[in-house]
């Protein structure tokens, strides 16, 4: 009986050393306070604005230092929906792509966009129709800078981008489809001339060939044929430009 209690005693000794007293299971003073500072981030996570939420990658090394029983209890913490609703672990990653995010605030596009935006109430209406030819830029930027931009947009004109992208490329649209159907219809016009300017020069071809045939003089045939060669080529680049306004209108209207 006295070696089995004897037993018993050394084995309680043991387990006691090692879950109790064991320096890998007990909290130091600092470890404590780094778990009472994580655990006072998370209870104020709902009323921090952006940049202090941001805070918590400064404290990145209180988590480090913690008991795995600490991080476990602090992950749990911050998984309460009362409190941040995700781990820390997982808030962490957000954090970095966050920061990552509005360091990006520098790319061209956005300041392009932004800069734009902020002379909205000053621009005429010509000017305004300009806003549809920001849609590349706006779908090149991450989707935190394009929802500043959204914000922004709602502060100047009281819309969204992507609405006020709608709104205006609806009258871009209306507007080329006009201005395509009057060139159009000069296209046809030019085209029209153009036919008649070639039957003309193949009827002055058949005098030259006549004169020549017959000894006459040509010297004024020649000039009719050089002036009809002329507006030939006059008709054909205006029917070049008239297409390729024609051209870019479509373009301009194609999403």
């Amino acid at each position: 009986i006295v070696l089995v209690l004897l037993g018993l005693c050394l084995m309680g000794g043991y387990a006691y050393k090692i879950y109790i007293y064991d320096p890998q299971n007990v909290a130091s003073e600092e470890q404590l306070k780094a778990y009472d500072r994580l655990i006072a981030y998370a209870d104020e996570f709902d009323m921090m604005s952006d940049s202090e939420k941001l805070e918590l990658l400064d404290m990145q090394n209180d988590y480090d230092g913690l008991l795995d029983k600490q991080k476990d209890a602090i992950n749990d913490y911050f998984k309460d929906k009362d409190h941040v609703g995700k781990t820390y672990t997982r808030l962490i990653k957000e954090l970095k792509q966050l920061k990552s995010d509005l360091e990006d605030e520098s790319n061209e596009g956005y300041q392009a966009l932004k800069a734009y935006l902020e002379g909205w109430e000053s621009y005429t209406d010509a000017q305004k129709m300009e806003v549809v030819n920001y849609k590349t830029t706006y779908s090149e930027l991450n989707s935190v800078l394009q929802k500043k931009i959204d914000d922004l947009s709602r502060s100047y004109c009281t819309k969204s981008y992507t609405s006020l992208y709608s709104e205006y490329f609806e009258k871009l649209k209306q507007q080329n489809e006009a201005q395509i159907a009057s060139l159009e219809g000069e296209l046809e016009s030019e085209k029209t001339d153009l036919q008649e300017l070639q039957t003309y020069a193949d009827s002055l071809q058949a005098d030259l060939k006549y004169a020549q045939d017959n000894g006459q003089d040509t010297s004024e045939i020649q000039v009719q044929i050089q002036t009809n060669n002329d507006v030939i080529s006059q008709t054909q680049q205006r029917i070049n430009s008239i297409q390729s306004q024609i051209d870019a209108l479509k373009a301009q209207i194609q999403q």
